[in-house]
């Protein structure tokens, strides 16, 4: 049973709170103000918080959201404040010589945007002296979402194979032991996780790439599972995409809650200074962004 209170009032979302799908209520207490939502977004998937430079970048798959995994050369990256201003739309746009086709995971490392687009994983420098560049790590495979973590860069393989790709400042690659069909990468001060698309659960990660990868056992809960991020008192945030819904669960990994509904939500982001969830609606084309508050 969960217990419901409905908080409805300008820009403030009707959250859930309560008991949890699990049972227990000593979890902590989440809840999602809704603060704004920005339009004019083409199938957007992932985002990307520049501390350095105050803005927030935005995957557009651009297209058909049936259609956002063929090499269509038309994705392109939008850049907006915090808050969700646009400042420019097609920051980094396709062309000839540069392609972007469906660009999904954003993360910034070692003064680039990492883009895993489809087959590919593809880097831009942030001041643009030059467009998209091409990683050649050899996969014929979907790369899902890159987590910048512990001074290296990590990069979700959407594959069959159980692997994580890590990549140092030096651009040397070692290969972590994975889950197949990964779709999202967080991490806290000690540990990886990852949730993964097919078998919908979520995982935590050995950082060293020795230990497999132990699950928290809540598959069931859940239908389609596509982003992760971790708050400061260990409370995890996920995406359910086909269930349209983003959830809590407890840091004892036994309590879910229901944070609030969206439509499509893809690859999650929390900006941790700020306390802003960003939650990209992938079929919606929008991005809503949350004021999260605890209590």
């Amino acid at each position: 049973m969960i217990c419901r209170i409905g908080i409805q009032s300008g820009l403030c979302f009707a959250i859930l709170l309560g008991c949890g799908l699990s049972g227990g209520c000593a979890a902590p207490n989440w809840r999602a103000e809704r603060i704004a939502v920005v339009e004019g977004i083409r199938i957007p998937e992932s985002l990307a918080i520049d501390h350095k430079n105050g803005c927030v970048y935005v995957s557009n798959c651009e297209g058909d959201p049936a259609k956002s995994w063929e090499d269509d050369g038309d994705g392109f990256i939008s850049r907006m404040t915090p808050e969700g201003k646009m400042l420019d739309k097609y920051w980094l746009k396709s062309k000839p010589g540069a392609i972007l086709n469906d660009p999904k995971g954003l993360a910034i490392f070692n003064g680039y945007l990492y883009i895993c687009d489809n087959k590919r994983l593809v880097r831009a420098p942030l001041d643009r002296s030059s467009g998209p560049e091409e990683l050649k790590l050899n996969s014929t495979e979907i790369f899902c979402d890159p987590l910048t973590w512990g001074g290296s860069l990590y990069v979700g393989y959407g594959g069959p194979e159980k692997i994580i790709f890590k990549l140092t400042k030096d651009n040397s690659v070692s290969l972590l032991k994975g889950v197949e069909s990964i779709n999202g990468l967080a991490g806290d001060d000690k540990q990886l996780y990852c949730v993964t698309w097919a078998t919908h659960e979520i995982y935590q990660i050995d950082p060293a790439g020795k230990d497999e990868p132990v699950p928290f056992g809540l598959a069931d809960k859940f239908v389609n599972l596509d982003g992760i991020d971790v708050l400061s008192d260990g409370t995890f945030i996920i995406s359910d995409f086909k269930a349209n819904r983003i959830y809590t669960i407890s840091p004892n990994r036994k309590t879910v809650k229901l944070l609030t509904e969206v439509d499509t939500p893809a690859d999650i982001i929390v900006d941790h200074q700020r306390s802003l969830l960003y939650v990209p609606s992938y079929k919606s084309q929008k991005i809503t962004i949350y004021k999260l508050r605890k209590g």
